[in-house]
């Protein structure tokens, strides 16, 4: 380390090496250029003087010195400590704190204007609307730089920052609540940002309730939630929510918004209509099937008997109807829903987005050498709605050679109202990928497997050949299934991507009649991860 007066010297005598630079071909004499700190290096700016700007000749230098700048600094500190110098009296409340103008106005524009109406010189200002011990910190800041804030006192000092406009300060405090939040203060937090237009804060405290909401929507803070705060985060549609960091997709997050509204006008026990209505329309019914749309209302005896939530349950088959009719008359030159269908919520006729997504082709194709068709590329795939779920896979079993390969293959995805519509009270049959031939005389040629709601296949080992041998599947909640066929062919192994959810999204192939049966060849597996 150098001492300060080496430091000194070596600053220095840059300065005297650019002063003695000669003047290059293209520089006029007198002319200035703007350097920047590090031109004296980056350890020499902030020990003693330095280089930041100079003329072309060298012959002038303009030089800073960051210890002078702490000196004055540290000089009003001392003075403010000791009460030496003052020449304002500021009155809050009960108490009288002594300060300097310069610093004062230093810290904000709302000063000056003070000083300059003391028209009867007394040196005495009074502020109202602050808490003697809430000034007392923005006075501290001002002459240290240093803000005290805590859980209990932040809110206090961002408002007495606001109203005083000291805009870094105020910063500050919105970043400390920022750092802070957890589901207790989450809400309190929403309501607080939005009454002061606390952009960083609203955006990280809304991230947070999303990923929270089943434990945000318990807390006694939530019920006191204004209504039209909770409008605005519900009725958004890219409203992503997410529990234990998985991200729930179309059903489950309309199911947790219904509940968490239910709950919310329970808690509150609200009984304006209009109240009602505008924050129970935020769940998007059309999203859940008419079962589980009761099943939520079931512990909310008071809320089912209530006219306006049961308008909008009403409602809710009439947006059904609504969209199988505009589905088959895209054209809407005829009239859809008579006068009911007018109050239709708007947003209901809209699919939320869910998590950012992508489909991840598996690692290759299997049973696709041509041996006994030659495939024309890729098989094609039939969905790529990021909603579905496979639910059920059937497999059916034949002789080719004498050994058992796969003759059939079909997955049923998960029914939604979106997709499977409400004819007359009954859902249409669920979605079906089928080739091959699928059907038996025997059941012991047919294995069928069927996943639990949340689960979703995760791993599948297929031995193939000249066509599928034999396919076996594991789960996320680590059951193995199958294996199903031959012992032939070579063994590969595909497992889902790396991501917070992921899972076989489809598996497609193509069919080939083969020595007087369907089989099946060239498969390849589809994936689904979400961020």
């Amino acid at each position: 380390m150098h001492s300060d007066n080496s430091t000194e010297k070596i600053s220095w005598k840059m300065s005297r090496w650019l002063s003695h630079r000669k003047t290059g071909p293209n520089e006029k004499h007198g002319a200035t250029t703007t350097r920047s700190l590090n031109t004296c290096g980056s350890s020499l700016a902030s020990q003693g003087p330095s280089v930041v700007k100079m003329s072309i000749d060298g012959s002038d230098a303009q030089i800073w010195d960051k210890k002078r700048q702490n000196a004055l600094i540290e000089g009003c500190y001392k003075s403010w400590q000791a009460g030496r110098y003052t020449d304002i009296k500021i009155i809050v409340g009960s108490q009288t704190f002594a300060a300097h103008k310069l610093v004062l106005v230093s810290l904000s524009d709302y000063f000056e204007p003070l000083f300059e109406h003391d028209s009867n010189a007394k040196g005495e200002i009074t502020l109202h609307n602050i808490e003697p011990d809430i000034f007392s910190v923005l006075l501290e800041y001002a002459y240290t730089g240093t803000i005290n804030l805590n859980k209990d006192t932040v809110q206090s000092v961002l408002i007495a920052a606001d109203y005083l406009s000291v805009s870094n300060a105020r910063e500050a405090c919105e970043t400390f609540m920022t750092m802070n939040l957890d589901p207790e203060n989450v809400c309190d937090a929403l309501q607080f940002a939005s009454g002061y237009s606390l952009e960083s804060l609203w955006s990280s405290a809304v991230e947070h309730l999303k990923k929270n909401l089943p434990n945000v929507s318990t807390t006694s803070n939530f019920s006191k939630l204004d209504p039209k705060v909770l409008v605005t985060l519900f009725s958004d549609d890219s409203l992503i929510l997410s529990v234990k960091g998985v991200s729930l997709k179309s059903i489950e997050r309309e199911k947790l918004i219904l509940k968490t509204v239910l709950q919310y006008l329970s808690d509150r026990n609200e009984t304006d209509p209009a109240t009602l209505g505008m924050v129970f329309q935020t769940a998007r019914l059309v999203a859940l099937s008419k079962d589980e749309i009761k099943n939520c209302l079931k512990k909310f005896k008071h809320l089912r008997k209530n006219e306006t939530i049961m308008k909008y349950v009403r409602l809710r088959d009439v947006a059904v109807h609504y969209l199988q009719q505009r589905d088959q008359d895209c054209s809407l030159t005829v009239n859809i829903g008579g006068r009911e269908a007018e109050e239709i919520p708007d947003a209901w006729l809209r699919r939320r987005k869910l998590a950012k997504h992508k489909f991840i082709a598996g690692r290759g194709r299997y049973a696709a050498g041509g041996h006994v068709a030659v495939p024309q590329g890729p098989p094609r795939y039939l969905y790529d709605d990021p909603d579905l779920e496979i639910e059920r896979v059937d497999i059916w079993i034949r002789r080719w050679d004498g050994r058992p390969v796969i003759g059939g293959l079909a997955l049923t995805y998960r029914p939604y109202p979106t997709v499977d519509q409400e004819e007359d009270g009954e859902t249409a049959g669920p979605l079906q990928y089928c080739k091959g031939h699928c059907a038996s005389e025997s059941e012991r040629d047919h294995f069928s497997v069927s996943l639990n709601p949340d689960e979703f296949i995760v791993k599948v080992t297929v031995s193939s050949g000249f066509l599928i041998d034999r396919l076996a599947f594991m789960t996320s909640s680590g059951r193995t299934l199958g294996p199903f066929g031959g012992p032939g062919g070579g063994e590969h192994t595909e497992e889902t991507p790396e991501a917070p959810m992921s899972y076989l999204y489809d598996i497609n192939f193509d069919e080939v009649v083969t020595q007087g049966s369907f089989a099946i060849y060239n498969l390849m597996f589809r994936w689904i991860a979400f961020e």
